[in-house]
């Protein structure tokens, strides 16, 4: 039941959760700073290999850049979604981590940090994460759902209707969109109405 729960999750998190394109927003803080030619040359060479699908070339092409010009610690994010798009979750939690790491306020990496968490079965550290994420941007519809998830799964009944009260306080059709993005979600959605009416 854990496993198709987990299957379900990460699922959702592809489809659902459109989050903004935080490189572009940080690429405009670069505008007007030249990066040294190394880096560059590298960066080029990384776009290259991830456009012929080679993402663990463009990864590492993308590390050297990095190390010759710090600022582009911001494609430490772009490298985890490609692994999170192509399924390579646990390349993907490492880049997510690094990402967390290196910027303080990126609520996007500690929310997939938490869902990694979720997928390693370590349910308090994603609440961690979760409640981090939260803290850096309120009103984030599915990290209060994860959240839930999570409590919920620890029988932490009470904590789970909470957020799931909260997350369809701020997205009322969340459910309508899970049901919608998968056949196999409605188990995923009973599970959800289950921590609303546990402690009822």
């Amino acid at each position: 039941m854990k496993t198709l729960f987990l299957i379900i999750l990460f699922g959702l998190s592809a489809i659902a959760f459109a989050s903004p394109d935080r490189v572009d927003e940080q690429l405009g803080g670069l505008s007007g700073k030249k990066a040294p030619r190394i880096a560059q040359g590298f960066l080029d060479k990384g776009y290259e290999k991830l456009e012929l699908g080679d993402i663990d070339g463009a990864a590492k092409d993308w590390e050297n850049a990095i190390k010759h010009y710090d600022l582009f610690k911001i494609y430490y994010f772009v490298i985890a979604e490609n692994y999170y798009d192509t399924g390579k979750i646990k390349k993907s939690c490492h880049y997510y981590l690094k990402t967390a790491e290196s910027d303080k306020h990126h609520e996007q990496a500690r929310m997939k940090l938490g869902i990694c968490e979720m997928h390693n079965k370590h349910w308090q550290i994603a609440i961690n994460y979760f409640n981090e994420s939260l803290a850096l941007l309120p009103n984030q519809a599915l990290a209060y759902f994860y959240l839930a998830s999570s409590y919920g799964i620890l029988k932490e009944h009470e904590q789970a209707k909470e957020s799931l009260t909260k997350a369809l306080s701020i997205n009322p059709k969340l459910l309508l969109l899970i049901h919608i993005s998968d056949p196999t979600r409605p188990l995923y959605i009973s599970y959800a109405v289950f921590c609303l009416k546990k402690t009822k």
